[in-house]
């Protein structure tokens, strides 16, 4: 069995903007004044399209949400830390009802082991071929941390056996 062919779970859930390890949207399209520019990203599914990030506007949420993420000692935190030092503005002051605060999780499991990824952002009315696309990326890194574990596993059962 291939471990693409693997059943797997995606769990969508939205928040009102309450407390939220919610930080920014990351993409080429939707940018403005308040966005900033990424440059070499730590993430493994960052790639071309996604240059731009659009952050929110609590500085203790963008804080706890970098630290969780690895990101930060990278670039990208650099850039981040620069911009929660200046004014942030409020992104809902696009339009309150447009913007919706969401996590999607992908989860893919194999012989008690669980991989999963998760990516928290923003999510207006863009529509299913965007949630499509982030369940897919989500659904390769998912894939990549459940044959992670799996070689850890094989690994502590070869010691045991010794």
């Amino acid at each position: 069995m291939k471990i693409e062919d693997l059943e797997h779970e995606v769990e969508w859930s939205q928040d009102e903007f309450g407390e939220s390890d919610w930080l920014g949207e990351f993409s080429t399209v939707w940018k403005n004044d308040d966005s900033i520019k990424i440059e070499n990203p730590n993430w493994r599914w960052f790639d071309e399209k996604y240059l731009y990030f659009t952050p929110m506007n609590r500085v203790r949420d963008h804080l706890t949400f970098l630290h969780k993420s690895g990101m930060a000692k990278g670039p990208a935190w650099e850039l981040a830390n620069e911009y929660v030092r200046s004014d942030l503005k409020r992104l809902t002051e696009y339009n309150q009802d447009y913007w919706h605060m969401a996590q999607c999780l992908v989860s893919v499991s194999y012989a008690g082991l669980t991989g999963t990824a998760c990516l928290c952002g923003i999510e207006s009315d863009c529509g299913d071929d965007y949630r499509s696309e982030i369940e897919k990326e989500l659904l390769g890194e998912a894939q990549d941390n459940l044959v992670s574990l799996i070689d850890h596993a094989q690994v502590a059962f070869q010691e045991i056996e010794l």
